[in-house]
Formats: C-alpha cells, sequence, structure tokens
C-alpha cells in the first residue's frame, strides 16, 4: 500500500536518499539476521534487524527523523509519546513509539510478518562430498571460516596414465555461500605444500621404474596464489612415470573476508 507523504516529508527524503550510502548488508556475513539479496535491515530502532527493501529503510529513518515533529507538544493521554490527530505508533517493534501514519504502521505489519521469508538460508559447510566440518578423509579435508561462511576444500592426488604420464600433487578450492548455494569466490592468499615419496624397484605396478631414479622423488614443492578461488599445485611427467608413489600435502590462506585457514595434512598413494 502507497504511504502517504507530507511535503515537507517528501523534501526531506529527497536528502535522505541523496546523502545516505548505499544499503550495505543485502549480502554478507550477519549471522542468523543476514537477509536475502535485495533486502536490507529496517532498523527502525537499534535492535530491528527486519529485512525490507532499500525504500522501505530510507522511509523508516526520515519517520524517525520527523518523530518530535509528529508529537503532541507537552504529551496527551497515552503520555510523552501521544501523537499528533492522523499519526499512529509505528510499533515495527514492540517499544517502538515513533509516529507515522496508519498506511506506514500497516506496512510496518506486513514486512514483520514476512521477516521469515527474506532472511537468507544459513550456510552448511558440513556438506562437501560427504565430509563434514572439520573432519579429514586421507586424501581430502576441509575447513570453514569461523562465521561458516567460506570454506577450502584440499584434495591431494597421484595419477598415473599409461600414454600420457603421470603426475601427483594437491589442489585448493575456495568457496563462499550466497543466497543458498556455495560459489567459488577468491581468497586473499592460498599457499601449498606438498612432500613426495619415490618409487621402489620391486613394488607392485612399478616393474617400468628404473632402477637408477626409483630412490630419488621429486623435489618438494611450495605454491602460492593471490586473489584466486583456486590452487593447483602439482608436478607432472609427460612420456613417462613421475617418480611419485604418494603425496602428502598441506595448505593455508586467508579467506575473502580476511579470515586465516589452516588445512591437515592430506595424503594420497597409488
Amino acid at each position: 500500500m502507497p504511504v502517504m507523504r507530507t511535503a515537507v516529508a517528501t523534501a526531506m527524503a529527497g536528502l535522505a536518499l541523496a546523502a545516505v550510502p548505499p544499503p550495505a548488508q543485502a549480502e554478507g556475513e550477519f549471522g542468523p539476521d543476514t537477509c536475502r539479496q535485495g533486502y536490507v535491515w529496517r532498523e527502525a530502532t537499534p535492535v530491528d534487524r527486519v529485512c525490507v527493501t532499500p525504500r522501505i529503510r530510507e522511509e523508516t529513518r526520515i519517520d524517525n527523523s520527523l518523530a518530535d515533529a509528529r508529537r503532541e507538544p507537552g504529551g496527551g493521554p497515552f503520555g510523552p509519546d501521544t501523537c499528533t490527530r492522523g499519526h499512529v505508533w509505528r510499533e515495527a517493534t514492540p517499544d517502538d513509539r515513533v509516529c507515522v501514519t496508519p498506511e506506514t504502521r500497516a506496512q510496518a505489519r506486513a514486512d514483520n510478518a514476512a521477516a521469515a521469508s527474506r532472511r537468507a538460508p544459513q550456510p552448511d559447510c558440513r556438506s562437501q562430498g560427504g565430509l563434514p566440518t572439520e573432519s579429514v578423509t586421507p586424501k581430502q579435508a576441509v575447513r570453514c571460516s569461523g562465521n561458516g561462511y567460506w570454506r577450502a576444500t584440499l584434495t591431494a592426488f597421484v595419477h598415473e596414465y599409461w600414454f600420457f604420464g603421470s603426475d601427483a600433487g594437491s589442489s585448493v578450492k575456495i568457496e563462499h555461500f550466497e543466497d543458498g548455494r556455495w560459489v567459488e569466490r577468491p581468497a586473499r592468499v592460498i599457499t601449498a605444500h606438498n612432500d613426495y615419496q619415490a618409487r621402489r624397484v620391486g613394488e607392485p605396478g612399478n616393474g617400468e621404474c628404473l632402477r637408477s631414479g626409483c630412490f630419488v622423488p621429486p623435489a618438494p614443492r611450495d605454491c602460492r596464489v593471490e586473489n584466486s578461488a583456486g590452487l593447483d599445485c602439482r608436478d607432472t611427467a609427460v612420456g613417462y612415470p613421475l617418480n611419485a608413489r604418494a603425496v602428502r600435502s598441506t595448505a593455508s590462506g586467508v579467506f575473502g573476508d580476511g579470515q586465516s585457514f589452516t588445512m591437515p595434512v592430506v595424503i594420497d598413494s597409488f
């Protein structure tokens, strides 16, 4: 329902819209009160976290600025918060006594009724290939940020291809939870470290390993990348087997919001 405005309120609305910066919490990590995309906190009172459209929040701020002008001078039958003729308490929260038009109070009640549907789904960092949060399989691990909105997945791998050589190393993937789903987003920094175990003569599947090279694994590898959603840290051999029977990997970095993470050791082998 359209909200009725006096000429004074309309003029003040223009000033407010010009002076107030764009809403900051349409999307982000604000705990259980985080709004879905397109909504912001109403902030009718300091504790009001109902999600509304940016237009309603601006109108709410204007109403707050006009609160004194809409009260009866010297009070009235409802005490010092008695409203002037044509205005009623907004009641956006139980202690909200700002005087507004009846249409605005109806809007506040409608927004309160829709509050739950406008909050963003909360992240479940426990779901990543069947891995619970902070748990590790032999070759993969997941770490979540403190607020649960960021996660890193570290995977170690050793591959051998009959015709194309082989490779071994690790990969790191960074994701951010946005409006109900996980999306790859850049971390500020990602680092990874790999240690390799060499092949051994006589081990199953290693008959092609030359005696002169089987006891020397690839050198440890360190990798680093900035402002990236992933890191691929590997050694590769083309046309011949890479002298790596197993890889032992770990990683660390800084999520996009500045929170640090450190991965446990993961291992893959053949």
